[in-house]
């Protein structure tokens, strides 16, 4: 799992398919990300281990069967092989993630529709699918697993978001729901927060 102030998810919510890290009994190794492996170098130090990821230096700390190692601020656990893993600490939603008047907070994918036909989003896209609107103007949009993060402002009702490639796309929010024109593309996405109608 990994860990980021102080929210929690599965690496692979993260990095899809498979993440690990091995370390050699002569100070090497590999670090797996998505299935794409990175050597690496490591040591024992007094509070643990001082990995060496792409030239950066990470501090690891052993607890029992597992590993913590802190990477770009963020802290994930590696268990040993064959061990089960610990649960992933479920947090509570923030206020405004549950109130349909704010515009801030999770709206999960409901429905596709894309030439007057109607489709499950989670089953088109074949995955999870939402948008995440922060405080600060930017978010995340997730689809089918795969996020991308998002710059977003609200003029009234109406919605215009841009990812990190510049792309545009435009819809409304009302009620705690948004259709969006995704990419202007003509293909509306449905999202709706828990609770919204």
């Amino acid at each position: 799992m990994v860990e980021l102030n102080g929210e929690y998810a599965a690496l692979s919510d993260i990095y899809p398919g498979e993440n690990y890290i091995e370390l050699y009994d002569d100070g090497s190794g590999v670090i797996a990300f998505s299935g794409s492996e990175d050597d690496i170098t490591w040591s024992k130090t007094d509070n643990g281990y001082a990995i060496v990821v792409q030239g950066m230096r990470c501090d690891a700390v052993k607890q029992g069967d597992s590993i913590v190692l802190e990477l770009d601020g963020a802290y994930v656990t590696y268990v040993l092989e064959g061990t089960p893993a610990p649960e992933i600490p479920t947090m509570q939603a923030p206020d405004y993630d549950t109130d349909i008047s704010s515009p801030y907070g999770t709206y999960y994918g409901t429905m596709a529709h894309i030439s007057g036909e109607r489709l499950d989003m989670t089953e088109f896209y074949q995955g999870e699918c939402s948008i995440f609107l922060d405080t600060d103007g930017m978010g995340s949009l997730l689809l089918g697993g795969s996020e991308i993060i998002i710059a977003w402002e609200l003029d009234g009702q109406m919605l215009i978001i841009a990812d990190t490639n510049g792309v545009i796309s435009s819809g409304t929010l009302s009620n705690g729901s948004i259709e969006l024109n995704h990419m202007e593309t003509g293909l509306w996405l449905s999202f709706e927060k828990k609770g919204a109608n």
